[in-house]
């Protein structure tokens, strides 16, 4: 198990105990896989990756920047493509010398499961029984055999019974940079929501699918309006005009009224489009006449679920 303490701005956080994904990003941001809550830290700085040696008998951490920011200094274990081996005594991720990350354990990365909901990582006895492993390593579907792809989502029960809704990390992962092309007339997809932030993340329900994609500001604001409508009654989630600019204004919205809701929702559908989504007309909100008033809703055939993840604390 990877471990590693954390310093922001000279104060000594603490060593936490977590897993390491064999791909990971560092920065301010709470949504990365290493937080530093520091205003100078970029949000998307640094990623941590295992490389395997030949073979696939042993390897070594890696890291390097994704952000100009921080210290550049040269080091005897800088590679001309910008990646630094975390080797021998250098194991630390150093951003101005009093911020950084320090991995206490270099051991490689190992498959495990995320719980979305908990924030909890399940590993070895911890997912027994959720998931099958076979004899290279690899976790497996308890039904089918079928081999589970680092990143897809996938609801489990565990050995107490209850359901989780987990990410899936396995340790031969590869980090992944295409641009995803999501379906949303054709997919079923989960929507992931942050409750302290305007953040919000799309991701395949389907198995053989690991596209997902990030949205923030004010898009993911009015996402989370819809989206907390929907928790509150799966089998509708309908808000007339007035009802969405009272949860807009509730979140913390910028002052706007009906036609800035129209927008909101006409510009949510643009973003999402030009960050590689397809699909039929605004395939994002359907729209209803109920009674009187104009309703609108997430469309269900294009979020399948939502997942409220607070952050708090």
């Amino acid at each position: 198990m990877a471990r590693f303490a954390v310093s922001v701005g000279g104060t000594n956080v603490g060593t936490r105990t977590r897993e390491l994904p064999a791909y990971a990003r560092a920065g301010r941001h709470w949504s990365n896989d290493i937080v530093l809550d520091h205003p100078r830290v970029p949000l998307s700085w640094a990623e941590v990756r295992w490389w395997p040696a030949a073979g696939g008998l042993d390897g070594e951490w890696r890291w390097r920047q994704l952000h100009d920011a921080g210290r550049l200094e040269e080091v005897a274990t800088r590679r001309p493509d910008g990646w630094r081996a975390l080797v021998g005594r250098r194991t630390r991720i150093d951003f101005d010398g009093e911020t950084f990350v320090a991995l206490t354990d270099l051991a490689p990365p190992r498959s495990f499961l995320h719980d979305l909901r908990s924030g909890e990582d399940l590993c070895d006895e911890a997912r027994a029984g959720c998931v099958l492993v076979d004899p290279a390593g690899n976790l497996c579907d308890p039904d089918t055999g079928d081999l589970l792809r680092d990143g897809e989502l996938r609801e489990i029960v565990d050995e107490r019974g209850l359901k989780r809704l987990v990410r899936v990390h396995v340790a031969n992962a590869q980090p992944r940079t295409e641009n995803p092309v999501l379906d949303l007339s054709r997919d079923a997809w989960i929507l992931e929501i942050a409750t302290d932030r305007a953040w919000a993340r799309l991701s395949a329900r389907d198995p053989a699918r690991t596209a997902s994609l990030v949205i923030e500001g004010a898009q993911a604001r009015i996402l989370r309006v819809y989206a907390e409508a929907r928790t509150a009654a799966p089998d509708a989630g309908w808000l007339t005009g007035h009802q969405a600019l009272d949860r807009w204004h509730a979140l913390g919205g910028h002052e706007a009224d009906l036609q800035r809701m129209t927008t909101l929702r006409h510009r949510t559908w643009q973003r999402l489009r030009t960050l590689g989504v397809v699909g039929e007309g605004n395939a994002v909100f359907e729209e209803a006449t109920l009674g009187r008033a104009h309703h609108f809703r997430l469309r269900r055939k294009a979020v399948d679920e939502v997942c409220v993840l607070s952050t708090s604390g």
